[in-house]
Parts: structure tokens; C-alpha cells; sequence
């Protein structure tokens, strides 16, 4: 992931870590169960772990690109993906000798583009045949071709009881390459379940409690995204003082100074704007090694209630240490209702449910004020106009 955005790094500690927590979260049999189903366990847990880790520091663009590459090297692990048929779904039609090339029976709704990858697809053993089919099933083909939603449509003739899903994405792939994404997304709802296919809603609170003194936590910056008031909601929540400091020109002393002393109290300190001061980085990639080669046993260990907070722009400047160090969270606007309305409703808490009376008018109407809310969100960022009737 690292080549599609510099942000994108991990570390093997981090693994190592996860994996540990896996391994104690999946603890849920008893302990007579068969050494082949714990392993199964570990597995099923470990990968939604992972999907859920990694998801926090992706961009939304990104999400669905990770879920499906962790489906495929699973599949692939287990012999469930040949060759061929995923080096058709990353590179098409591409290179097909077009000398050799049977006549396109449909070029009025089939462009050339199109035919190369439908030739080169007839050339996978599994696939044997389609171009042919569309001589003999024109009709049928065009039928599912100019359908809505070709992904949940059923393939013309006995093509979709003898195709594999695999298979299935092969041919959307190469016919209808603006349901991609939607095809993809179904492959991996199909094969891995609906869980890695819907990103999790953001959660500081929950991202905060996998934390530790240790760890940085770490935002990467959105156009018009401002994630300092989320920290202070929450530093306000856990009664915990958040010292403040946004970089620029002749901060280091400041930044440096609240880190020195939240090390010491064990309050929180907030760097915004790291992207400002890469000049400095290096510094303060210095001091966060420092502090965490310490043991508990020495005198200016950190303090355990600690926490370090950064907020950057992606760049390929940024220290790749401090990424894999830390915790990495994006910074979106959440897209579509569902997301809205999650996280929406992970802003308030149990107690502010507790402070009104007539729990059942309150939920209510604070159900209508987020489906509202997230409605009007989700048409502003499709630039629809909304048109409210009362």
C-alpha cells in the first residue's frame, strides 16, 4: 500500500502486535476445542483485525483497493485464483494481437477496446467460448450489457452457472469497466463477508483505548478536515488536559517544551500541522525514539497516561519511523447515509442519552436530526440539489 500513498506504512512490530491481541480476543470456546479449529478462530479474527487496523489510516478512495487485495492473497494462499484469471483483471485485453483477431459481431454497442479484452478473455481455459457466445446470444448480451447493475444481473445462457465469481469480474471487467468497483465490492462481501466490505465507522474513543505512551497517534489531513476539536472533545471526556501547538516558523521550542512536559505529568500534546515543519521532522523523530527505548524502571520514563497526537498532509517527506510507530487515522468526510449516520451516532454517548428524561422522544428525534443531517451531507457532496417539502 505503500506505493499507492506515502502515508501508507506499517511496521512489523505493529503486526506482531495485532496479532498478539488477536490471538486473546479470539479466546471465546472452550479450551477442549481441537487445535485445527483455534487455528481457525486465530485466522478469522487476525484478518478482520488487520482489515480494521489498516482501514483507520486509508482514505476512503483506498478502503475497497485493500479489501480486495487481502481477499485475493487469501484466495490465492488457498488455490482459488489461477493465474490467468487475475492477470486479466489487472491488465485486460492489453498487447492482443488484433491481426488474429476474430471480426467484433457487435460494434455498434461493443467498442474495440472492449473486443480485445473479450478475445483475450476467450483465451483463459475457464472462459473458452464467450466470444463466440456473442455471435450466437447478441441479443442476450446486449440485454445484460445495458443492464443497471450487470454485477446482479445473471449472465446470458448457462454462463452464470458455469462462471466463478472470479470469472464474473473477468467479464465486467472487461465489457463494463464502470462496475468495477461495485463487482469488486460484491466479490468481497461474497468471499471474505459483509464486514470487509463496509470500511468500520470512525471511532477516536475506541482508536485512543489501542493506544499506548508509547504510540503516536496520527491523522492524515483532508482538504477542509480540522480533526483538533475530536481531540479536545475527547481529552474532555477522560478529564485530560490536551496542550495545543500548531507548527510553524519558530515552534520547535514550544512543541518541544509540551512534549518534555507531558512526558513528565502525562498529559496529552497535540502537534498540528506537522506537513509545515518537515525540516523538523527528524527532531522529533529523534525524541519519540528516545522515549520509547526507555523502561518503565528508569527515572525519566514516560508517563503512562501520555499521548502524543500529530495531524499531517500526506508527503513522502514525512519520517517513515513515525508512521510505522504509530497509530495512522484518516481524516474524510464520511461518505453515503450509513457512514453519516454512524458517525453521527458515535459522537454521543451514553450519557448524554442518560440526561433526557423521555428516552424514547429523545432518541426519536435525534434519529430524524442525523438522517437529516446525513441526507443533506451525502446529496452536497453528490452536488445534487435537495429540495425539502414541509
Amino acid at each position: 500500500m505503500g506505493r499507492v500513498d506515502p502515508m501508507y506504512q506499517f511496521s512489523l512490530d505493529a503486526y506482531v502486535d495485532l496479532f498478539n491481541q488477536s490471538m486473546d480476543k479470539s479466546r471465546t470456546s472452550p479450551k477442549n476445542i481441537t487445535g485445527t479449529e483455534r487455528c481457525r478462530q486465530i485466522n478469522v479474527a487476525h484478518t478482520l483485525s488487520v482489515y480494521q487496523y489498516t482501514c483507520r489510516g486509508l482514505f476512503e478512495r483506498d478502503k475497497l483497493l485493500f479489501a480486495l487485495q487481502l481477499c485475493l492473497r487469501i484466495m490465492t494462499s488457498e488455490n482459488k485464483v489461477p493465474k490467468q484469471e487475475f492477470d486479466f483483471l489487472c491488465y485486460g485485453g492489453a498487447g492482443i494481437e488484433r491481426a488474429d483477431q476474430r471480426p467484433n459481431p457487435c460494434p455498434e454497442w461493443i467498442d474495440a477496446g472492449a473486443w480485445d479484452n473479450i478475445t483475450a478473455l476467450d483465451s483463459i481455459p475457464a472462459c473458452m467460448g464467450i466470444a463466440s457466445a456473442f455471435e450466437q446470444g447478441q441479443r442476450d448480451w446486449r440485454a445484460w450489457f445495458t443492464s443497471s447493475e450487470p454485477e446482479e444481473t445473471p449472465l446470458p445462457g448457462d454462463w452464470e452457472n458455469k462462471v466463478t465469481e472470479m470469472q464474473r469480474i473477468c467479464i465486467i471487467r472487461a465489457l463494463r469497466l464502470d462496475r468495477v468497483l461495485f463487482c469488486a465490492s460484491r466479490f468481497v462481501r461474497l468471499n471474505l463477508g459483509p464486514q470487509f466490505a463496509d470500511p468500520p465507522p470512525f471511532d477516536l474513543r475506541a482508536i485512543f483505548q489501542s493506544s499506548n505512551h508509547r504510540t503516536p497517534l496520527i491523522f492524515v489531513l483532508s482538504p477542509g478536515v480540522d480533526p483538533t476539536a475530536q481531540v479536545k472533545s475527547l481529552a474532555n471526556d477522560l478529564s485530560t488536559n490536551v496542550d495545543i501547538c500548531a507548527l510553524g516558523q519558530g515552534q520547535a521550542p514550544v512543541a518541544m517544551s509540551l512534549m518534555n512536559l507531558g512526558l513528565r505529568s502525562g498529559s496529552w500534546v497535540f502537534l498540528a500541522n506537522c506537513h509545515l515543519m518537515l525540516s523538523w521532522m527528524p527532531e522529533l523523530e529523534k525524541r519519540i525514539a528516545e522515549y520509547c527505548a526507555m523502561t518503565e524502571d528508569m527515572p525519566h520514563a514516560p508517563h503512562c497516561d501520555f499521548r502524543l497526537w500529530l495531524s499531517a498532509s500526506p508527503s513522502p517527506k514525512f519520517p517513515i519511523a513515525i508512521l510505522q510507530r504509530g497509530i495512522k487515522m484518516t481524516t474524510e468526510p464520511p461518505r453515503g447515509l450509513r457512514a453519516n449516520m454512524l458517525k453521527l451516532y458515535n459522537l454521543v454517548g451514553e450519557e448524554q442519552f442518560g440526561r433526557c428524561q423521555q428516552r424514547l422522544k429523545y432518541q426519536r428525534l435525534l434519529f430524524s436530526l442525523c438522517w437529516f443531517h446525513a441526507l443533506l451531507h451525502t446529496s452536497s457532496m453528490n452536488r445534487t440539489i435537495v429540495s425539502v417539502m414541509i
